[in-house]
């Protein structure tokens, strides 16, 4: 399939790489992975460095189709929503080349061809004292290497050491340059809880689209494939693999991915696009706790 079939349909099942970060940020979509049968991932495979300064739209179309009237921020190429820029904590940081690392971080995992972009769901320390972070198990293989799209100046700061693929998540650990943290911006997860139930609300925060919410749908029995999951209306697109998905400050699920077409791609579709799958993050901490090493005991920064 083609990438931009799977933004569309797919926030984080298959690799759910970044969308283009700038013009520099070309991506290619990757096929669609089968942890969870007909999902699709929302990362795209960078072919190039997604670490320059992204560009910055000011012409009346991309105003227009951002839903916005100042400038739009693109960090991810297919995408019409302007993406949130780095919190003022982590410029700071990034001066000193160290990296914040948080709920709703943009990230680039790999190197050469295979470089994908994603966004972290959570950051802490595992029961071995490792500064520890999560994200889609699709981003990249073990031993990937990991860096902030927000911290350049920080260079590597982590690798990917364990890769689930029923539950679809990744064990980042993080180097001393790496500074995790339980606020990213506006985003703050202060424990983890349950999935949300049909009805309820629920928010994401990932670097493709931003803040974005809507109700749960269907709630899928615990067990079934991927892990538990469901499915909501939360717009996600590719670059939001990995993304927290919270209520309130209660981290429950991570941006999985979506199983059709249409995708989110611009403000202007309300919430007209296909259903986001998210998994159940309580679940993906528990198989870490049974399996051990990094990242078993995960608790939040």
């Amino acid at each position: 399939m083609t990438c931009a079939v799977l933004a569309s349909v797919g926030l984080g099942i298959a690799p759910a790489t970044a969308a283009p970060v700038a013009p520099e940020e070309r991506a290619v979509a990757p096929e669609p992975s089968t942890v969870v049968k007909h999902d699709y991932a929302l990362n795209y495979s960078m072919l190039e460095m997604a670490m320059e300064p992204h560009a910055v739209a000011e012409d009346p179309v991309s105003k227009i189709l951002g839903a916005t009237p100042g400038p739009v921020h693109k960090r991810v190429d297919g995408v019409w929503f302007s993406s949130p820029t780095a919190p003022a904590e982590a410029d700071r940081l990034a001066a000193q080349g160290r990296a914040l690392v948080g709920p709703g971080t943009p990230i680039l995992v790999g190197d050469g061809d295979s470089r994908n972009v994603c966004t972290v769901t959570a950051a802490g320390r595992d029961a071995g004292d490792r500064l520890i972070a999560l994200t889609a198990g699709h981003c990249g293989g073990v031993g990937a290497p990991v860096r902030s799209m927000d911290a350049k100046e920080a260079g590597v700061i982590g690798s990917v050491q364990r890769v689930d693929a029923t539950f679809d998540y990744s064990v980042l650990v993080l180097h001393g340059n790496a500074v995790p943290t339980s606020t990213y911006g506006d985003t703050r997860v202060a424990s983890f809880g349950a999935l949300p139930k049909a009805g309820e609300i629920a928010c994401k925060q990932g670097v493709a689209t931003g803040r974005s919410c809507g109700p749960t749908w269907l709630q899928d029995a615990p067990g079934s494939a991927g892990g538990p999951h469901v499915s909501t209306q939360i717009c996600a697109a590719p670059g939001d693999s990995g993304a927290p998905v919270f209520v309130g400050d209660r981290l429950v699920a991570m941006v999985k991915g979506a199983n059709s077409a249409p995708a989110c791609t611009t403000p202007l579709q309300g919430p007209v696009f296909a259903p986001t799958v998210v998994t159940s993050v309580r679940a993906q901490v528990d198989d870490m706790n049974l399996h051990g090493g990094p990242g078993g005991g995960f608790r939040l920064a």
